[in-house]
């Protein structure tokens, strides 16, 4: 009977000690397309050489548990698969987010994630392409400012999550660059 304790003790030491050692695996075989990353209190002039990149707002939406608010031109329309693939952006952390890409426009999600009053927003100031990223990975960055006191619909009360879709043109992008990370600022 001492053998099998000492061999159950052992096992489980054994165990203890690999958890704690961590473990790794590769994972270079699951490359996402964009790398996202929310960083607080920034500004479009905290990016080093950077130039501007033209958008388009698609559309700028509040979602909460009871409702849901949205703001789209009126010179726009989204398609199924598109506001499809949005939606499931709609809870999200803050960030930016790549939804959909076609063979002329990338359309991309941007979230300030959870706000505590349906009067809260955001603007994007400004999207950036650096030009300081390693040779094939040009990072994207959307700087985002709050904006307070936005009209609320009737009966749109409490905490909201924010998001905008944009759509930016490969055409003006330099040298047909491939956006390949993704950086939010602000909010």
């Amino acid at each position: 009977m001492r053998i099998c304790r000492f061999t159950i003790w052992a096992g489980a030491a054994l165990l203890t000690s690999g958890l704690l050692a961590g473990c790794s695996s590769d994972n270079s075989a699951i490359e996402a397309k964009s790398i996202t990353e929310a960083i607080g209190g920034g500004s479009a002039s905290a990016a080093p050489a950077s130039i501007a990149v033209a958008y388009e707002s698609m559309l700028y939406a509040k979602y909460s548990d009871r409702y849901a608010w949205e703001s789209l031109p009126a010179d726009r329309r989204l398609d199924d698969g598109l506001r499809t693939a949005y939606e499931r952006y709609r809870k999200s952390v803050p960030g930016g987010f790549l939804v959909k890409e076609d063979a002329d426009y990338y359309f991309i999600c941007v979230s300030v994630g959870r706000k505590l009053s349906a009067s809260e927003g955001f603007e994007i100031e400004a999207v950036r392409l650096s030009e300081a990223a390693p040779e094939g990975r040009p990072l994207l960055t959307i700087a985002v400012k709050p904006r307070d006191n936005e009209p609320v619909p009737d009966g749109s009360a409490g905490d909201v999550f924010v998001t905008s879709l944009i759509r930016i043109s490969k055409k003006a992008l330099p040298d047909r660059v491939d956006i390949a990370d993704l950086s939010m600022v602000g909010a």
